[in-house]
C-alpha cells in the first residue's frame, strides 16, 4: 500500500493505493475534502491500514489528522486532534495494534507532540514537549519491552539560532545528537532486534551532509557516520531495520 499528495486546481488531497506484488492496482481511493490535505506516514496492522498527516478547515487552520482504511480501500475512520495548527508527521505500529504517532503543534511556539492510540483512533495517552523554544516531533517507535523513543528537532534564534536534535526514551533519557556540529536536522528512528535505537537527519557544515547514529536501549553511543557528496547537501529522511541491516533513504 501506498500514499502521497494530488494537486488539483487550488487543493491538495491525499491518494491511496494498494498494488499486488507484479504490478497490478487493486484500489485507488482518494481523500478530498474543501481545503488542503496531506498525508506523511502510512503504517498497517492485520491488513487495516493507517496514514497520518493533516488536513485544514474552513478557516485554513491546520489540524493533525489520523486516517483507518479498511483492507479493500474503504475509509473507515478519521480522527482530528484537538491541537489547531498542527501535523503529524509519522505514525508506528506495534505488535498488538497500538498506534503511536509524532508530530507537532502551535502555541505560541511549535511543540512537539507524541501520541498512543488504540486500534479504534481513541487516544490512550499523549506528551508534549515543555522546552522554551519550538519543537518539532519526528519519529516515533517502540520496542518489545515496550520502551518508547522519540526523535524531535528544535529551535529558536532567541534562545539558540542553531537546529538541534534530540533522541529521548519515554520517562527516561534525553541525548542531544552531533552537539558539536552547527545545524542537526532529526528524520526518522528505528530499531533493532536488540532495541539499539538508530536515528538519521542531516547536519550543516559548508553543506548538509547525513548523520547515521546508533545508541543502545540505555542510551550510550556506540557508533555514527557522516555520509554525502563533496560540495554538495545531502539530507537523510528515512531508516529502516530489517534482517540485520540498516536501510537509509533522502536526497
Amino acid at each position: 500500500v501506498g500514499g502521497g499528495n494530488v494537486w488539483n486546481d487550488t487543493l491538495f488531497s491525499v491518494r491511496m493505493t494498494k498494488w499486488t506484488k507484479s504490478g497490478a492496482l487493486l484500489w485507488n481511493l482518494r481523500i478530498k475534502y474543501n481545503y488542503d490535505t496531506w498525508i506523511y506516514g502510512i503504517s498497517s496492522y492485520l491488513d487495516t491500514i493507517y496514514a497520518v498527516g493533516f488536513t485544514s478547515d474552513t478557516t485554513l487552520t491546520d489540524y493533525g489528522t489520523i486516517w483507518k482504511i479498511s483492507p479493500n480501500g474503504t475509509l473507515l475512520n478519521t480522527k482530528i486532534i484537538n491541537f489547531p495548527s498542527s501535523y503529524l508527521r509519522d505514525i508506528h505500529i506495534d505488535s498488538l495494534g497500538n498506534i503511536f504517532i509524532a508530530g507537532y503543534f502551535w502555541n505560541n511556539r511549535y511543540k512537539a507532540i507524541f501520541s498512543k492510540y488504540d486500534r479504534d483512533l481513541n487516544e490512550v495517552w499523549t506528551v508534549i514537549d515543555s522546552s522554551n523554544y519550538h519543537n518539532y516531533g519526528m519519529s516515533i517507535r517502540t520496542y518489545k519491552d515496550g520502551s518508547v523513543y522519540f526523535l524531535k528537532e528544535g529551535w529558536d534564534s532567541a534562545i539558540t539560532p542553531n537546529w538541534k536534535w534530540y533522541l529521548s526514551k519515554l520517562n527516561g533519557w534525553t541525548i542531544q545528537i552531533n552537539p558539536s556540529t552547527v545545524d542537526n536536522q532529526a528524520s526518522k528512528i528505528d530499531i533493532t532486534n536488540d532495541g539499539d535505537i538508530i536515528s538519521v537527519g542531516h547536519f550543516w557544515t559548508s553543506h548538509y551532509n547525513w548523520w547515521i547514529t546508533l545508541y543502545d536501549n540505555s542510551g550510550n553511543y556506540v557508533w555514527g557516520v557522516s555520509y554525502g557528496l563533496n560540495g554538495v547537501s545531502d539530507m537523510a529522511k528515512d531508516v529502516k531495520y530489517k534482517n540485520g541491516y540498516i536501510y537509509t533513504v533522502g536526497w
